[in-house]
């Protein structure tokens, strides 16, 4: 099934707290970078697992990215942060929210909503620009981008992480991030 590009912010923010019906590849990621969070959230965790799980996650949405987005513009502005940094950040942030609603003083409780909403907007602005091809996402070495892809598939995602440099899914780079942060 072919996807829109990229998600609107509601159907990112409910994959944060549950499985995404939609099999699409950034719903998929941000859930499990959002299950990341919660579980750093209510135990410990190794911390050098934890951040090595994100950043498999993050690394495979950004490569996903490169080889769906359209190609910018010339001219188009640089955006300084990657979507898959941006989606962790997001997913970050929905689990404090979540998290403070227990326990936080209302006050707190209120500018963790707030935080979060205002990141939402923020992605959905980008994911518009980036649409758009009027903003551009910082380059990510080895990636496969549509202007340099020779037949890269939506489902599989050139992991930098990967020694041998073979397609990985997003479904397997989650596996293997949450290996990471099981294995403490």
């Amino acid at each position: 099934m072919k996807h829109a590009v990229l998600p609107a912010k509601d159907a990112l923010l409910l994959a944060c707290r549950v499985e995404p019906r939609d099999d699409h590849p950034l719903l998929r990621g941000i859930h499990l970078l959002a299950g990341l969070h919660e579980r750093r959230l209510r135990e410990e965790v190794d911390a050098t697992h934890f951040h090595a799980g994100r950043q498999t996650l993050a690394l495979a949405i950004d490569h996903w990215v490169a080889a769906e987005l359209p190609v910018p513009r010339g001219g188009a502005r640089m955006h300084t942060e990657t979507l898959g940094s941006v989606l962790d950040r997001l997913a970050e942030h929905c689990a404090l929210a979540h998290a403070a609603l227990s326990s936080a003083p209302k006050g707190q409780v209120h500018e963790a909503w707030e935080l979060l909403a205002e990141l939402a907007l923020g992605y959905q602005d980008l994911a518009i620009d980036l649409t758009a091809g009027s903003r551009r996402l910082p380059a990510i070495p080895g990636a496969r981008t549509r202007s340099n892809r020779a037949d890269a598939s939506s489902t599989n995602i050139e992991c930098l992480f990967s020694r041998q440099r073979r397609p990985v899914s997003l479904a397997e780079a989650g596996r293997s991030a949450s290996k990471l942060a099981l294995s403490a």
